[in-house]
């Protein structure tokens, strides 16, 4: 990640690295909107139910525009891409959470790894062991 907007708070052009910093921003700019629903459900803990009335489904889908629009303002388009086709703004989240995470995927979480060991090695490689 590389920048921050300074007047939203909102990271911009996400890029796929460090996905806990990029996770920690998304949280705070959806609490700095004082959304505290919006927040609830990124963390998971604000749940739908089919059986909710017109008005009910009206709020959830401000929600899920909502989410959409924070996820979207904060990526580069790379990422925005892989993403594009899914029904709302909590299943990109998900999508994200899982892929970036590594919870979902083997691969990305080998991959993690053994980028961090190279990292360690060539830090312990330095010539002034700077």
């Amino acid at each position: 990640m590389r920048e921050v907007y300074e007047k939203t708070g909102r990271p911009i052009r996400y890029t796929g690295q460090n996905f806990q910093y990029y996770k920690n921003l998304m949280e705070i700019a959806a609490r700095k909107e004082n959304d505290d629903e919006l927040y609830n459900l990124m963390k998971g803990e604000k749940t739908y139910s089919e059986n909710f009335t017109n008005l009910q489904k009206s709020a959830r889908e401000r929600l899920q525009v909502g989410l959409q629009e924070l996820i979207f303002s904060s990526e580069c388009t790379n990422i925005g891409h892989q993403h594009m086709e899914l029904a709302d703004g909590l299943a990109m989240w998900k999508y994200l959470y899982e892929c970036f995470e590594g919870t979902a995927n083997a691969q990305t979480k080998a991959m993690t790894k053994h980028q961090l060991y190279a990292q360690l090695a060539a830090a312990r490689c330095k010539q002034n062991g700077n």
